[in-house]
């Protein structure tokens, strides 16, 4: 009896590790993706919805955002964008094919708001105030860009967005 159980012991050892070492495949569980950029337009819903703007902000098609900023058109640029039509204030965000491109487009959006400002200066000091504090941040492949009644607060938002994107 002794000797049939220890063979019955050695028989379930053997299948059990068997059915253990065959789930054990190397490749990851499907669960497990790499997680998707979200688009541009997305990124400003959430940024228009959590900043302040003294107006109503119109969306911009993808030429009228390129002309607005300055910016000559690139097919493989995605953006959205809005703007107020008597105020400076604006938002937009960028998704680029290269840190490179991303970083080119910062540049030029702080030249669109130091020339914006410019031709503020003088007579309407207020609006000229939102732009020297206008915010740009390039995280990566994206460009942030935001003109606000709260500029502090359209800081903070757009580092938090920026913050969690995917790696």
């Amino acid at each position: 009896m002794r000797k049939h159980s220890t063979r019955l012991a050695a028989i379930l050892c053997i299948v059990f590790g068997t059915i253990l070492l065959s789930s054990c495949s190397g490749t990851p569980p499907r669960s497990v993706a790499k997680h998707a950029e979200p688009a541009p337009s997305v990124l400003l819903v959430r940024l228009t919805q959590k900043v302040p703007f003294s107006g109503h902000l119109k969306p911009l098609s993808r030429t009228s955002a390129f002309q607005y900023y300055g910016i000559p058109e690139e097919k493989s640029v995605s953006i959205a964008a809005a703007a107020s039509d008597n105020t400076p204030e604006n938002a937009a965000v960028w998704l680029t094919p290269s840190g490179a491109t991303a970083r080119r487009i910062a540049y030029l959006t702080g030249k669109h708001y130091s020339s914006q400002r410019d031709s503020y200066e003088g007579c309407h000091e207020t609006q000229a105030c939102k732009l020297d504090s206008a915010v740009v941040l390039q995280n990566g492949r994206y460009v942030f860009c935001c003109v606000s009644a709260d500029n502090r607060k359209a800081r903070l938002t757009v580092s938090h967005l920026a913050h969690h994107l995917p790696r």
